[in-house]
């Protein structure tokens, strides 16, 4: 069964309704947004993505930065696994860090993480509630 066409009124009526809406949720989001960005550097081991996460926290701490310099944090999820295991007692990779052994058992106690916490945030630490923060000074909304 087809409806027959809204009138121009009908029209005008529910896109101010979808404004008001669409209004509405920007200003939730804005209300209940946090003042951080996070950003994720990812990548093979040995590919250099630890001096990219340095070389991004230097260019953030730049006093020269509209607002000013970030508060910047860098975590590692080789960190965050291995400091899990050992409250646990759970055996921990030895040896060179860049290796496939190496990085095969940490993938293997991060699995074993998230199964046990269902939980796959890789990072529990206060420190991740805030990686890079402009200060407190800034003119970011």
């Amino acid at each position: 069964m087809c409806a027959a066409p809204a009138s121009a009124s009908a029209r005008k009526v529910a896109h101010a309704g979808a404004l008001a809406t669409e209004r509405a949720s920007h200003e939730l989001i804005r209300s209940s947004a946090a003042n951080e960005i996070v950003f994720a550097v990812v990548g093979h081991v040995g590919s250099g993505t630890s001096e990219i996460a340095v070389m991004l926290r230097e260019l953030l701490r730049d006093d020269q930065l509209p607002g000013g310099a970030f508060d910047v944090t860098v975590l590692k999820a080789r960190e965050e696994i291995i400091a899990w295991a050992r409250e646990r007692s759970e055996d921990v990779p030895r040896g060179e860090p860049n290796t496939l052994v190496y990085t095969k058992c940490l993938q293997d106690l991060g699995d074993k993480m998230r199964d046990q916490t269902g939980d796959h945030r890789f990072c529990r630490t206060p420190a991740c509630s805030a990686t890079a923060r402009p200060p407190a000074s800034s003119a970011w909304p």
